[in-house]
């Protein structure tokens, strides 16, 4: 097995003489077999060894027991769990009991031990007992073989045959060339095959020790700035890439600058970054209304059967529940009026004096929290707590409901004062639950309905040979198959049907589903409002990528026999924004997005990259005190790119180079 992983075999046949069956013949001495058990832990060893004597042990009490007697101990222990079952099933449990203690104690007080039947007797279940013993020691032998195995193979067997291996490829087994794919030469920039070199570690390093400043990475052309610049791009937290212009526009380059720091930063707070098309108004408007009439029509689809099924199923539980308690509720309500009333014209009449200082001190407050947001954070805790122990208790007393009908208990309830009062009759009705059977065949379809759902959901896999076991495919349908039988067996029992065919079913599922629903809308919180800073990005991104116009006409006019009329119209647009605009809003917004990021603990790096394609040092040293103004924001890294010639003159400024 050892020799079929793909480590092993990649070695095989580079060289005369190591193949798999020189490897497999050397591997019989017994120097290698020692070698690879003695890298092994000797505590599972000594386990294994103890486990394999006791099975050993017990194997010869057991057949010296079987030879000791003449009966067939198999037979007579099979005719003994015979009469015990046969007992149980005639007495019960108790005359089962009392046999078990008396028999054994009246065969050794009345039996002489040297009468041959007793004799037979004796080694019969001794042998049986040995015999039973040998059977769980030899699982528990199979256990302790599968992990000494698997330790065997993976700390001993592996490692041996590797050294092994690379003794028989001679002294120089490096020299071989032994390539395990080619994808890292058709994809030279992927990330995951990058070295860490020295340079690379000096970055992180240089990262990690200053809060924020410029760095400078300097190189021959070829040497891998760019990799080093996407891979710290891609490990920090919040971080984008730019290529310099190839043409000296430090204004169209900061401008793309900004725009991707805006599209970057609302993607990352999980935003839809605003597109801008060419499409007419007409036409965006009519793909707006056929998503979301689509939308509707699927919606509709589940909702408006379910509705139906739903107001079919309770409409008789509803019509009953409104003849007995509509005209109480209706007098409930304007007898609450009344107090109401009541109160508010002693409070006008100066006859409440108690309720008018609350009254004057709940509309103080209420005026001081019109600057805070403690009010609508009150009552969302109020609401959820309140909503959620009132739904868990609906769904309780419902349940529960079942057991006061199985009683026969009547429930009397008093408004004023409140008190519950429980009337059972006497005598109290006996409970029974139901028959055997139907409770373990509901119990055995209801685990297959359950672990056939979960080894679906599951992420297992399982293989026979070369054929390997879509889980879903597989057990999906016998997920569907149980359930179909649950439902249907429930729906045929006559004791489950019983209790489904309960009056007052329809009226407890309603009170579940209403108790239900008060505890989900109880967790459910209003979709958080757009963040500040998002915004500001989305306004952004309209202010530099697009041009903005607004037109308003006014028109007034007098139709008779003379004609009168007037109108003015005004146009506004705006203006494209200017270098020194762009270089302050784009600090502004970064030096927010740093701050933000800095409470999480989280780092920024802006990559440059690629100022060599602007031709010389010159331009390069113009290019970059252009965007000079751009730099130095707090919490921040700026990586740039530069050529050798450059980084002399860079160093100068202020930055320190990176070499690589």
């Amino acid at each position: 097995m050892v020799l079929a992983d793909r480590e092993m075999v990649r070695l095989l046949g580079k060289r005369p003489g190591v193949n798999r069956p020189q490897v497999r013949f050397q591997l019989r001495v017994p120097t290698y077999r020692q070698l690879a058990v003695a890298r092994c832990p000797a505590s599972q060893k000594r386990v294994f060894d103890k486990a394999r004597e006791d099975l050993a042990e017990t194997r010869d009490k057991h057949e010296a027991a079987a030879a000791a007697t003449a009966w067939n101990c198999w037979a007579v222990s099979l005719l003994l769990v015979v009469g015990v079952l046969t007992t149980l099933w005639t007495f019960g449990f108790l005359i089962l009991v009392l046999l078990w203690f008396v028999t054994p104690l009246a065969l050794l007080l009345l039996v002489p031990r040297a009468a041959p039947w007793f004799r037979n007797l004796r080694y019969c279940l001794l042998a049986t007992g040995h015999g039973l013993a040998w059977v769980l020691q030899r699982i528990e032998l199979g256990l302790h073989a599968a992990r000494w195995g698997q330790t065997l193979q993976e700390e001993g067997v592996r490692p041996v045959v590797a050294q092994l291996i690379n003794h028989m490829l001679g002294d120089d087994p490096d020299s071989l060339f032994i390539p395990d794919g080619h994808d890292g030469l058709r994809t030279p920039r992927a990330q995951y095959y990058m070295v860490e070199t020295a340079a690379a570690h000096q970055l992180k390093r240089k990262l990690t020790h200053l809060r924020d400043g410029t760095i400078a990475v300097c190189g021959p052309r070829g040497a891998g700035k760019t990799t080093l610049l996407e891979a710290r791009v891609e490990a920090a937290d919040f971080g984008l890439i730019a290529q310099a212009p190839a043409t000296y526009t430090p204004q169209d380059f900061l401008l793309m600058l900004a725009v991707k720091l805006c599209r970057r930063y609302i993607e990352d707070k999980g935003y839809e970054v605003p597109e801008f098309t060419r499409l007419s108004p007409f036409r965006r408007f009519t793909r707006r209304t056929l998503g979301r009439m689509r939308r509707m029509f699927r919606w509709s689809t589940h909702a408006l059967p379910a509705g139906c099924l739903l107001v079919l199923g309770f409409s008789s539980s509803v019509r009953s529940l409104y003849g007995q308690y509509a005209t109480a509720v209706v007098d409930l309500g304007k007898q609450w009026a009344g107090h109401v009333s009541d109160l508010g014209l002693q409070i006008w009449h100066g006859q409440a004096a108690a309720a008018s200082v609350l009254v004057i001190v709940i509309g103080v407050t209420w005026w001081k929290a019109r600057a805070g947001s403690w009010v609508p954070l009150l009552l969302g805790r109020l609401w959820e707590r309140l909503s959620t122990l009132l739904g868990a208790s609906l769904v309780v007393m419902s349940c529960s409901s079942v057991l006061i009908d199985m009683t026969d208990t009547v429930v009397h309830v008093n408004r004023f004062p409140f008190s519950i009062r429980f009337e059972t009759p006497n005598p109290a009705p006996v409970l029974h639950g139901p028959p055997l059977n139907t409770a373990v065949n509901v119990v055995l379809i209801l685990a297959l309905w359950l672990g056939c759902r979960a080894l679906t959901e599951s992420d297992a896999e399982i293989s026979f040979g070369k054929w390997e076991i879509d889980m879903e495919k597989t057990f999906a349908p016998l997920a569907t198959m149980s359930g179909v039988g649950l439902f249907l067996y429930v729906a045929n029992d006559p004791y489950t049907r019983s209790l489904l065919a309960d009056e007052e079913n329809p009226l407890r599922i309603a009170v579940i589903m209403i108790g239900l629903l008060l505890v989900r809308v109880g967790g459910w919180t209003p979709r958080p409002q757009e963040p500040l800073l998002v915004s500001r990005c989305r306004n952004y991104l309209y202010r530099l990528q697009t041009v903005q116009s607004s037109t308003s006409g006014f028109t007034t006019g007098a139709s008779q026999l003379l004609s009168l009329g007037s109108t003015h119209s005004t146009s506004v647009s705006t203006i494209p924004p200017n270098y020194p605009e762009l270089v302050e809003v784009f600090r502004g917004l970064l030096t927010l997005i740093a701050a933000e990021k800095a409470r999480s603990n989280e780092t920024v790096v802006i990559a440059i990259d690629e100022v060599d394609r602007l031709g010389s040092d010159i331009k390069a040293l113009a290019f970059l005190a252009e965007i000079k103004a751009i730099l130095g924001i707090p919490h921040v890294h700026f990586l740039i790119s530069v050529a050798d010639d450059v980084a002399a003159a860079f160093v100068r400024r202020g930055p320190r180079p990176s070499r690589r």
